[in-house]
């Protein structure tokens, strides 16, 4: 069981006194869940035993106080001393053993560091001691009452103990081992000695929990957690005593245990109540129940003096004599006891002396760069982890292993190059024991046999090796080098006699061998990167590793089974050293210098220790990690080697290995003793010239009766590999489960040939199942708690499920589906994952008690189950999507076990394991009847049937039986076999083959919400058009096939390739586009480079191409079936792609655009030629999504979400075609995609779950419309059918095209394409192109470089290699760009110039400005040919043309500091970044007028800015105040982006990226992204050098514009007026600097509030301007003004136009509520409540934790999907004339014209797992 289930999370603190006697009392303590915390209270009803029980009867209140109210704690247990008035409790929150006094209400901490395994607590109230159990670290300790002196007392030959009871009368100790494999109770004396076993694994006891002593009756009373009662077994450990108290009822986790002497307390940890039972009459209707609400019942006591009985002993008085502390013995002695650091002299027993052994106990061993130091071993679970570290010695030291019985620890000191020791004893110093050692990365001491082992790290070309010597360093010798590459950590096994080693290098592996180098095994190599530090659970036989490579910790079995990953991070880690400490590991990261204590039982980190110095090396201290054996050790015989050679165990005998020193020393050549699947005989040493026999193992015949001999080189003369060949058929066969293993039965042979089968990496199997088409096992495993696959012969071992699973029980495999069903009895849940591991969801999850067996009903996609709750036992069923749960029997049964279905006669059969009978019921529960009792004595498991027998399993004589099915006559199957506990069996006929085939099928995505994540489906409904309809008609349940699942939401759009049955999809939480065979089911990933944003894809099956659109950075992609080229065919003229349709026959591409500005349709050629609009374009068009095309007809079809129709268009002509409704009767929602054939329409309803059919010759709702109620909602949809796909041909069709890429056809003919960094030449063929930075780069500059990298690299997952530097050398610190000119403009502070250079491979810098002074910043204006800086020491802003004939300071007044500077040429204006004393963010027009601060407050050093062309924002980055902010161009709308709160940054560049802004700062290197629609960081994108300026290089930041450009018509500005700049349409002229006599125009403002000028005004001096106001404005004094010599204009243009009064409401167009549609996400209970008379139609929410579980989901989704649309703003404007009352939520617009939720469609908007 899981120990965590009672630990929720944090407590609020409050301490509450109450009147508190010596009066007997109830005590216990609960752990209260709250919303967002735990509260743990120690509570006391304040009445005796029978008062309690009497009011209880009579159902009177009971009275209870508060005696504590825990802070921050959790009061796992609790014990009391009632004469002294002492509660003691182990608090698992804050590691910590408590006492609290009940006179004053005081609470005081006797000791720290205990685990959150505590599980039991104790008192000797003669001693004053306290006893505790530790089920983390496998120990029992003890201290006095004032935690001045600790000990501990047992630590061996202990797993999991549980709870503890003291005699203090007697001086003995009793505690449960919660060890499943082999539970007990056992006693000690109060010291830990004479240890004795009461009782061992039983019918009576498998898990212990709960213990009290019963000092009147010499009984110790247990609670079993799995067998759900109360027992008790005399303390003498007599087992024909044990008694069955209390199992009638009532109890599911019975807890805890106390008792008087009338009656049992049990806290039901399950129930949260609390039992209380009469001694005399123990049955269910004499217990009575008290409920604790919303409390958890944890420990109980019964405080009465009478459970601590009065007495004296020697520890009573005067502590016994001792200094410390005093136990008392059985026979009226005592023993003193020492504390840590502190022993006895063998003459003086009652004093403690300092013990100068410098590592006393158990310790962690850590060594830094300068120290070894030690601290306790529970060091992960003390609150101040530092300040118990000691150092001991100070050397430098990065590997180290010890000796315990020696008390010798062993080092490599890197900085003597040398191998030394030391006793350990203060005084000792380090010797030398191997000099010269080399570089020495591991060390391992072999405790038995007293020799030391070590690795050699590769230095330089020469490989690594391992070598070996004995303790003193003699006899040294290289054990191994064949095949080493770089050996980076070693362990060893002594008693297994394993030396194992982690190698990594080229080939990174880990491996085994024997102690002498032989017999060598592959354990790891594959999935393996750097494996650095290694070690090894004893206990559980399994080695550790940490990877520096992968950044993870795992763990395999020491045979190379059962793989595991324990612990793994996204964020690099680099590894020291790691050690096992019982269920802790602690590991080494260099990162922060610290170290990592982390729990592998629960599978979490528990503490952080933090160094001064960077930790080298780790070890922990203790004699429980150098266990020994009493066999005789081969080297210990004399003269076993002769001199000059190393003597090592080998197979019981000695194995010599040369010394070397001795050059005349040559190896005894020996063969390997290890074959697979058998063994040699035990005589057998594989010296050369030996002859051996050898035997096959279990189901593992011999290929040959011959024996082996080892020949010259030691090696066999017959293949090993060879020898044993597993004889077993898959045809037909029986599998049977068991303690032993899982049996194999060959049911085909005569003779029933069975055997066990060698899977190690099962330990405890519970069920399992076999599918066939991977031929593997499916089990479960209740010790390893996992999930896994293996094959029968015991390879191709993986692990499914092995997180947030606590008791797997029946397991069901759906191979059709490729999906797994399985029950977890503790948890009480059914859950379903996909076989590839992803898709988990629970499937039923409340209303269950202890699920047991399962079987899957494939006909009916259902699945059955037995439940063994406490009076809940019942049989249930439910379809395989959750939907149609039903109960089918619940009457007259206590352990229904083996359930099995008979499919053909439609019958459920099963046994009761209680009741001792077989019986049988209809599928729908009707018709149940016994057929069988079985004999007395035996009891029926596992239940298997075939056409004419029954065969089950005894579970209490282990062996098979089978009943005729005609005659009911029973007989032992195979009586030779004797099985220790026979469960499941089942029996495997091979199906018949299929073979793949083309039949018409439906396919579509969906996703599931789940608790742990959202997963995605691509489903196939396995019949053609007209049955789908025809069954949806007949309300028959329609079969679907699941072909993939993705482990996250969304798959969204799909299409397919009839001929080459492919199926592409999009997986937009993954940001890939997939391919799947419908052959062979292989998917693969076609791209991996989109963003979590693409909307629609579909295929030119002809050419073999496919494309998809990009929403996020907008553009429509193309790329071969491969993968292997891409190109762009579109990425300007529309704002939103979304869904889009190909047609190869003509040519064409079809994509819906919806934006906030317009709604259409276009078209395009394949190759992005040509782009018409083919509808819409209209404010009234509606929300066109998916599309899809009738190739029969030539017309588009669409859904349209605003109008909730279908529409469709003709495809014919060069006009745009009437738009014709198909589809408004009703029904549709939210139409999502569409597809059709000849008959029927096919439209995903997201809204309302559903797939609809429409006949498309009768498309009205009441009498056509079919409905597909699905329990996900449905995305993409396609209908799969060769008609959708009419075979054409065309020129690419046909060795594509004869292009060297891309092939698209064009105009009757073909075009050649090329992918990105190619261009197309004449003869089709792609060349590379010259162009440095071609399509869409970032361009980005470091301290020594200037590189690219493509715009979408955030949305790469594997960046490797994508950046490229194409300029070395130079270090900028200012650029920007002119496109079209294809130049690059840089500012080089080491030449203090302005360069610039065409992006075109081998073009050098030229100098543009030289001397230009301190530049901030650069910004080109492409419209007028213009270049802008800032410089901040100067303080001015200069302006030139490109080439700098003309150049001029624009700014100088009032301009402090400036940092940076950028240009809109379409709105004209510059914006610029100033510091100083005054720092603000200022706008003028491109010649410098009309200044206006738009930033002033909040802002100190705005270092870099960048411009949104689309929503016409300016975002800026402070490096003041570590901010990234937004404004709208007037200053309005301000919004942080970014609050900098982490740490301050340097910025040196900010830019747009469609979607995406991307900004870095000194000392990232890194890029970092930003989702302006999510509105949260995107990616952090690592680069090689300090970044010194960025920017994105893309037309579409540099747009064309349509109007004419005033400085280029003519020469405006003459040669005395050099330089030219559009202002309101005219051409502004400024000074060139050389022209001293040039004078610039004076001209007045020209921005008008609230109003406008006439384009034609030129503003100058003596001019006069016509004005008009905006609407809702009026001109105050006429409509005309004129410009005066230094005053302006005439009259204050800022009350030229005024508001118009009015009186009554303005009214405005009425907004169409139909037209427009919301973007929230609807949960599930609006599409219910939406749904109207479809509603007994949707699915079935069952429960109140799965309604809470989609509660927060689909909370979770609104509010990401509201995110994605808000641009800046956080404030939501209602227009006043919108009606209160609307059918649907409808959009509104803000002042500054952006859409506050936009048009953009939600349902592409995909977030992740981490956003949910």
């Amino acid at each position: 069981m899981d120990r965590s289930i009672v630990i929720t999370t944090l407590l609020i603190a409050q301490f509450m006194t109450a009147c508190v006697c010596q009066d007997t009392k109830l005590l216990y303590t609960d752990a209260l869940n709250a919303a967002l915390y735990f509260q743990s209270k120690l509570w006391s009803f304040s009445y005796d035993d029978d008062g309690l029980y009497q009011r209880l009867q009579a159902e009177q209140t009971v009275e209870r106080n508060v005696l504590h109210d825990g802070v921050s704690e959790i009061k796992i247990t609790l014990a009391y001393d009632f004469e002294d008035e002492f509660v003691f409790w182990p608090d698992i929150i804050r590691r910590t053993i408590n006492k609290m006094s009940l006179k004053s209400g005081e609470v005081s901490v006797l000791f720290e560091g205990i685990s959150d395994g505590v599980a039991g607590i104790e008192v000797d109230w003669v001693a004053n001691n306290v006893y505790w159990s530790d089920a983390d670290y496998n120990w029992i300790m003890m201290c006095d009452y004032n935690g001045t002196y600790h000990h501990t007392l047992l630590k061996t030959g202990i797993v999991e103990p549980g709870d503890i009871a003291v005699d203090a009368v007697n001086g003995m100790l009793y505690w449960a081992d919660m060890n499943s494999d082999d539970p007990r109770i056992e006693s000690s004396t109060l010291s830990g000695e004479n240890r004795t076993t009461i009782i061992a694994k039983n019918n009576y006891l498998v898990y212990p929990h709960g213990l009290t002593l019963d000092h009147w009756q010499k009984r110790i009373f247990y609670t079993d957690l799995w067998l759900e009662g109360l027992f008790s077994v005399s303390v003498t450990g007599n087992v024909s005593d044990i008694r069955v108290e209390y199992v009638d009822g009532g109890l599911y986790y019975p807890y805890y245990v106390d008792l008087s002497k009338d009656y049992f307390f049990i806290s039901e940890f399950h129930y949260q109540e609390i039992v209380v039972v009469p001694r005399n009459n123990s049955s269910v209707e004499s217990a009575l129940i008290y409920p604790l609400g919303d409390a958890i019942p944890l420990g109980i006591s019964y405080f009465d003096s009478a459970r601590q009985p009065t007495t004296s002993n020697p520890c009573s008085e005067n502590n016994g004599g001792c200094d410390q502390l005093c136990v008392s013995a059985t026979d009226n002695t005592h023993q003193c006891l020492c504390t840590y650091g502190y022993i006895k002299q063998e003459d003086v027993t009652s004093q403690c002396y300092k013990d100068d052994h410098l590592i006393p106990g158990h310790k962690i061993i850590l060594a830094n760069e300068t120290s070894i130091c030690v601290a306790p071993s529970h060091l992960g679970d003390l609150s101040d982890l530092s300040e118990a570290l000691r150092c001991v010695f100070d050397v430098d030291v990065t590997s180290l292993d010890f000796d315990h019985a020696q008390e010798t620890l062993y080092v490599y000191q890197p900085s003597e190059n040398a191998i030394t020791r030391a006793r350990l004893r203060e005084g000792e110093s380090f010797e030398t024991i191997v000099s010269e050692a080399g570089r020495v990365t591991d060390l391992a001491v072999d405790w038995v046999s007293d020799n030391l082992y070590w690795t050699r790290g590769k230095i330089g070309e020469v490989s690594g090796a391992i070598f070996v010597s004995r303790l003193d360093g003699l006899k040294a010798g290289m054990l191994l080098n064949s095949g080493i590459d770089d050996p980076q950590a070693i362990v060893l096994d002594p008693l297994q006699e394993y030396l194992i080693w982690a190698d990594s290098g080229e080939s990174a592996r880990i491996q085994r061998t024997s102690l002498s180098g032989r017999d060598r095994v592959t354990l790891v190599d594959t999935d393996i990167i750097t494996p650095v530090a290694m070690t090894i659970d004893y206990q559980m036989n399994r080695i550790v590793w940490a990877d520096n490579g992968k950044y993870t910790i795992e763990s395999i079995g020491i045979d190379g089974q059962a793989r595991l990953l324990l612990d793994e991070s996204t964020h690099r880690r680099t590894f020291n050293g790691i050690a096992n400490n019982q269920d802790i590991i602690a590991w080494i990261q260099v990162e922060e210098n610290s170290v990592v204590f982390f729990n592998h039982d629960l599978q979490r980190q528990k503490n952080v220790l933090h160094t001064s110095g960077e930790p080298k090396a780790i070890s922990i201290y203790d004699d429980r990690l150098q266990p020994t054996n009493q066999d005789t050790n081969p080297c210990a015989i004399s003269q076993a080697c002769q001199p000059g050679q190393l003597c090592i165990p080998f197979r019981g005998v000695a194995d010599c290995v040369c010394d070397l020193s001795n050059s005349s020393c040559v190896p005894a050549e020996m063969c390997p003793l290890s074959i697979p699947y058998g063994s040699l005989t035990r005589t057998c040493t594989g010296v050369v010239g030996t002859t051996c026999q050898f035997t096959c193992l279990g189901l593992f015949n011999p290929t040959t009766s011959d024996p082996i001999t080892c020949v010259e080189g030691g090696i066999w003369d017959k293949d090993v590999d060879d020898l044993c060949a597993l004889n077993i058929t898959l045809e037909n066969f029986m599998l049977v489960t068991s303690n032993d293993g899982i049996y194999y039965v060959d049911m085909t042979s005569s003779d029933y040939r069975y055997g066990l089968l060698d899977i190690p990496s099962i330990l405890y199997c519970m069920s399992f199942d076999f599918d066939f088409e991977d031929e593997v096992l499916y089990w479960t495993d209740a010790y390893l708690e996992v999930i896994g696959t293996t094959k029968l012969d015991g390879s191709n071992v993986d692990i499914i499920v092995q997180t947030d699973i606590i008791y797997p029980d029946g397991i069901e495999v759906d191979s059709k589906r490729r999906k797994i069903y399985w029950v977890d009895s503790e948890k009480d849940q059914i859950q379903v994952i996909d076989m590839n591991g992803n898709n988990r969801e629970i499937l039923v999850g409340f209303d269950l008690f202890e699920p047991r067996s399962l079987v899957h009903g494939r006909r009916d996609r259902t699945l059955y189950w037995t439940d063994w709750g406490e009076d809940q036992q019942k049989i249930e069923r439910v379809n395989i999507d959750g939907s149609d749960r039903r109960t089918l029997a619940s009457e007259n049964m206590t352990h229904p076990m083996g359930l099995v279905l008979d499919e053909l006669e439609n019958k459920l059969y099963w046994c009761d394991a209680s009741r001792d009978v077989l019986q049988v019921m209809n599928l729908d529960g009707s018709n149940r009847r016994e057929i069988y009792a079985f004999p007395a004595e035996t009891a029926c498991f596992g239940l298997e049937l075939t056409e004419d027998y029954f065969y089950w399993s005894d579970y209490n004589n282990g062996y098979l039986h089978r009943i005729n099915r005609h005659s009911l006559q029973d007989e032992t199957f195979l009586p030779d076999l004797v099985i220790e506990q026979p469960t499941e069996i089942k029996i495997y006929k091979r199906p018949p083959a299929s073979s793949p085939d083309k039949e018409p099928r439906l396919l579509y995505t969906d996703f599931q919400f789940t608790v742990a994540s959202i997963q995605s489906n691509v489903i196939s409904l396995d019949h053609n058009a007209k049955q789908i309809y025809n069954m949806l008609q007949d309300e028959t349940v329609l079969d679907q096939t699941t072909l993939h699942t993705s482990p996250m939401a969304f798959n969204t759009a799909l299409t397919y390739d009839f001929d080459d049955s492919l199926v592409f999809w999009i997986n937009q939480a993954l940001g890939v586009v997939y391919k799947m065979s419908l052959i062979t089911s292989n998917v693969t990933i076609i791209s991996d480079v989109v963003s979590q944003d693409v909307s629609g894809i579909a295929v030119d099956w002809v050419a073999n191409k496919l494309y998809w659109s990009d929403a996020d950075y907008n553009w429509i992609v193309m790329c071969d079936y491969d993968g292997n080229f891409v190109h762009t065919v579109l990425k300007t003229g529309f704002m939103r792609p979304l869904d889009l349709a190909v047609d190869p026959v003509n040519g064409k591409l079809y994509w819906a655009d919806s934006s906030q500005y317009s709604n259409r349709i276009d078209s395009s050629s394949l190759a992005g030629e040509d782009v018409l609009t083919v509808a819409g374009g209209t404010e009234d068009f509606g929300w066109p999504h998916g599309l899809t095309i009738d190739f029969d007809n030539n017309r588009l079809y669409w859904t349209d979400m605003a109008r909730e129709a279908i529409l469709s268009i003709g495809l014919l002509g060069s006009t745009q075609q009437q738009v014709r409704v198909e589809y408004e009767e009703g029904g549709l929602y939210y139409p999502f995609f569409i597809d059709l054939n000849k008959d029927y329409f096919f439209v995903s309803e997201y809204w309302f779950s559903e797939i609809i059919v429409i006949p498309r010759t009768d498309a009205t709702v009441e009498y056509a419309a079919k409905y597909f109620t699905l329990p996900d909602t449905p995305l993409g949809i396609k209908y799969y059918h060769e008609s959708r796909q009419p075979r054409h041909e065309n020129a690419c069709g046909v060795d594509n095209g004869g292009c060297d890429q891309l092939c698209v056809s064009s105009n009757g003919g073909h075009q050649c394409l090329c992918t990105y960094d190619f261009i197309a030449a004449p003869n089709g063929k792609c060349v590379p192109d010259d162009h440095v930075m071609p399509g869409h780069q970032i361009i980005f500059a470091t301290n020594s470089s200037i590189c690219s990298a493509p715009t979408h690299i955030s949305d790469i997952i594997d960046v490797t290699d994508v950046t490229k530097c194409y300029f070395d050398n130079i270090e900028v610190t200012s650029l920007d760009y002119n496109f079209r000119e294809e130049t690059l403009y840089v500012y080089e502070p080491a030449d203090n110039a302005i360069k610039r250079v065409r992006l075109r491979q081998g073009e050098p810098f030229e100098t543009v400005i030289p001397g230009a002074g301190d530049v901030t910043g650069i910004a080109i204006d492409w419209f007028s040919s213009n270049m802008y800086w800032t410089l901040g020491q100067e303080n001015e802003i200069r302006i030139s043309s490109l080439d700098n004939v003309y150049k001029a300071v624009l700014l100088n007044q009032d301009v402090i500091n400036p940092q940076s500077i950028v240009v809109h040429p379409k709105k004209e204006f510059i914006f610029w970044g100033a510091g100083g004393e005054r720092p603000c963010i200022e706008r003028a027009s491109l010649s410098g007028r009309d200044r206006l601060k738009i930033i002033t407050d909040d802002i100190l050093l705005p270092a870099a800015m960048t411009t949104d062309y689309v929503y016409e924002r300016l975002y800026w980055a402070d490096s003041g105040t570590g901010k990234i902010e937004s404004v709208t161009f007037s200053g309005e709308d301000r919004v942080t982006l970014d609050d900098g709160s982490s740490f301050a940054r340097s910025f040196v560049g900010i830019s747009t990226l469609q979607d995406f802004i991307v900004w870095s700062y000194e000392g990232s290197e890194s890029l970092e992204f930003y989702d302006l629609e999510l509105e949260q960081p995107k990616t952090s994108v690592a680069i090689t050098g300090w970044p010194r300026a960025i920017k994105v290089f893309d037309d579409r930041l540099q747009p064309k514009s349509g109007e004419v450009n005033p400085c280029f018509v003519g020469e405006p500005c003459g040669r005395d007026h050099g330089i030219c700049a559009p202002y309101y349409g005219v051409a502004d002229c400024i000074c060139d600097a050389s022209n001293n006599e040039c004078q610039t125009d004076e001209k007045c403002q020209l921005n008008l509030p609230n109003g406008r000028f006439d384009y034609r005004c030129d503003a100058n001096v003596g001019k006069s301007c016509n004005f008009t106001c905006d609407v809702g404005f009026r001109a105050v004094r006429g409509n005309r003004v004129t410009c005066f010599h230094g005053t302006g204009w005439n009259l204050d243009i800022d009350k030229l136009c005024e508001l118009i009064p009015t009186t009554v409401k303005p009214t405005t167009a009425t907004i169409k509520t139909t037209t427009l549609k919301t973007t929230k996400m609807p949960s599930q209970g609006e599409k219910q409540k939406n749904k109207g008379d479809k509603s007994n139609t949707g699915p079935m929410i069952g429960g109140i934790v799965g309604f809470i579980v989609l509660l927060i989901v689909v909370i979770g989704v609104v509010g990401f999907l509201y995110c994605r649309h808000r641009r800046g703003s956080s404030a939501i404007y209602k227009p006043d004339d919108i009606p209160v009352e609307m059918d649907k939520p409808v959009y509104f617009s803000r002042d500054d014209g952006e859409n506050i939720h936009g048009l953009d469609n939600p349902f592409y908007s995909t977030t992740t797992q981490d956003n949910i």
